[in-house]
């Protein structure tokens, strides 16, 4: 029986030879292929990532859906974000992708999906273990077919390229499955583009693709510098979160990037809404407002911006992780390349270098999101626990779309449980610099103690 673990809220994703082998994709595909006939569904796309075992998987994920009479559109490797466009482009009714994103070489997992934007997830994915285990999987006679989407995909980027300007624009790629995507676009890209480690290994020898962390960010700091880049991208494992770092190597928390996109999209529709998560910075939330914008905070998490971003038609959404939602001109869903040239058109209808834009954006004293574990059958239940204590007082405003983000005069103090792994996320940020960030920082550590919870 396949592992229930690695079935999570969002996606599905385990180690591989412990969690997740080919006989588990394949048993997964039958599940979700029959609850796709279920739905009266029909054609399904397909795409896989660049790790070691991808092209494997996806093999067994095509064999498992034709078995239950899909036709299986076979779009090869590539991106999350070109495996999205391929849904749309081949007018299939769903889509799953093998990938496990920024994970460690080790991962391997599927996204599943559905048209129209529309993530497969949360109780659709426990629906699977059921079918699963009794093995009630429909029989039928489909089909499989290979479609070439990348040359597509690279078309419709560059459709939305508004640059005339010399440009000098580094990507790192990390190894990742965006590798022979950024590569072909940053030849047909107006100006001087470097793509580092553009070829696609799913051992990542160079670094970690998780631009998210500012460790990995280092090689494209070090390559903007050394040719004196107007702007440096990174891109994560399978190319749908984003890190940007300015023409001086100074890394752009996402959040704040999040803002520059905010003002651009405004600029052309005023009053427009603007998503972000609850992680984000007060000074995101004020800025989309001072620009004439509508801020709205949501859960963290992509599916969830993915959703709201659908349900109210916003300009666009963000998430201190990196993914970006660009709703207008484009699909609404995360494309961290697709994000990369629209910073580049940003910078070419500015007479301002990037630098000195993030000089807008006032520095608050703050903490990175910081992953603590916990017993999984407890996380929310300690969350719960602060929530009541933060009740008791005043001096704090609370949020709790998800988890607890308690403001008061200092900052604010975030408590929130994973949906995907055993940890507790904690953020705290204040506006009254570091004396202020310690007092937060005192209140979460005796917090989380009351909770049953040590932390240093």
């Amino acid at each position: 029986m396949v592992d229930k673990a690695i079935l999570k809220e969002y996606d599905i994703r385990g180690i591989v030879g412990e969690q997740l082998n080919a006989e588990d994709v394949y048993l997964i595909s039958r599940a979700y292929g029959t609850a796709l006939v279920n739905k009266g569904l029909k054609v399904v796309c397909t795409n896989y990532d660049g790790r070691e075992t991808s092209k494997e998987f996806s093999e067994q994920l095509n064999k498992g859906l034709s078995e239950c009479g899909l036709r299986v559109i076979d779009c090869g490797r590539g991106s999350s974000p070109m495996h999205y466009f391929s849904i749309i482009e081949t007018k299939a009714d769903a889509g799953a992708m093998i990938t496990a994103s920024h994970n460690p070489r080790e991962y391997n997992g599927i996204k599943l999906n559905l048209a129209g934007n529309f993530p497969f997830f949360g109780e659709d994915i426990q629906g699977l273990i059921p079918v699963m285990e009794s093995r009630d999987f429909v029989n039928g006679e489909g089909s499989i077919e290979e479609v070439e989407t990348e040359s597509k995909y690279i078309e419709r980027l560059l459709q939305d390229v508004e640059v005339n300007k010399d440009l000098k624009v580094v990507w790192d790629n990390g190894n990742g499955a965006g590798g022979d995507i950024i590569t072909k676009l940053a030849a047909k890209l107006p100006g001087e583009h470097i793509v580092l480690y553009g070829e696609i290994d799913g051992t990542f020898p160079n670094h970690h693709p998780d631009p998210s962390e500012h460790k990995n960010l280092k090689d494209l700091q070090d390559k903007v510098l050394e040719m004196g880049a107007d702007v440096g991208f990174a891109l994560d494992g399978d190319a749908d979160r984003l890190g940007c770092v300015t023409n001086k190597g100074q890394i752009i928390d996402n959040d704040i990037l999040l803002g520059m996109f905010a003002k651009e999209e405004i600029r052309k529709e005023p009053g427009g809404l603007v998503i972000a998560d609850v992680k984000c910075s007060k000074v995101l939330f004020e800025k989309i407002s001072e620009y004439g914008g509508e801020p709205l905070m949501w859960k963290t998490g992509n599916v969830h911006a993915k959703i709201k971003v659908r349900e109210t038609d916003a300009l666009l959404a963000g998430e201190v992780s990196g993914h970006m939602f660009f709703n207008r001109g484009f699909y609404g869903h995360d494309d961290a390349i697709y994000g990369g040239i629209k910073m580049l058109n940003i910078l070419n209808r500015s007479d301002y270098d990037l630098s000195t834009m993030l000089s807008e954006y006032p520095k608050t004293a703050g903490t990175p999101e910081e992953r603590v574990e916990v017993i999984d059958s407890e996380k929310f239940n300690i969350v719960d626990k602060v929530i009541k204590s933060f009740e008791s007082k005043p001096e704090f405003e609370l949020i709790t779309i998800d988890g607890v983000r308690a403001t008061s005069d200092d900052g604010f103090i975030l408590v929130r449980a994973s949906n995907t792994q055993n940890v507790l996320s904690l953020r705290c940020e204040s506006t009254k610099g570091e004396e202020g960030l310690h007092k937060l920082l005192d209140l979460l550590i005796a917090e989380l103690h009351n909770a049953g919870v040590d932390i240093s």
